[in-house]
């Protein structure tokens, strides 16, 4: 991966964390994340989770769902706002994966040569 690649990577992973401290996000709220991430239904899920992905997109809803309640009731006031921030560091770390996956695989195609 050349220089300007591992930049942005680090770039970005230093916004989220950003977002994270600025929205004074908890670790309850990390936890959730994190659950979400895990089950994003663009991850590569086994074979043998196949056939559960419906089931699988239930509970991440519930998981959604949940987040939003206790954004609720955490932050009474702002809940709408820092459940749209949320999700928003979702897709940005949705981004990085990508992009860092695409930069990998340029990278090893490289080596390949």
């Amino acid at each position: 991966m050349d220089d300007i690649a591992k930049l942005y990577i680090f770039l970005a992973m230093f916004d989220v964390w950003s977002s994270i401290s600025r929205l004074k996000l908890d670790k309850e709220v990390c936890s959730i994340l994190m659950v979400l991430i895990l089950m994003n239904p663009d991850r590569h899920f086994p074979n043998s989770l196949k056939h559960d992905m419906d089931t699988i997109n239930n509970i991440r809803e519930q998981y959604v769902e949940a987040l939003r309640v206790y954004l609720e009731m955490k932050y009474p006031k702002n809940s709408g706002i820092i459940f749209g921030h949320s999700i928003n560091i979702l897709s940005k770390l949705r981004d990085i994966t990508v992009s860092s996956l695409s930069l990998q695989l340029n990278q090893l195609r490289k080596m390949g040569k």
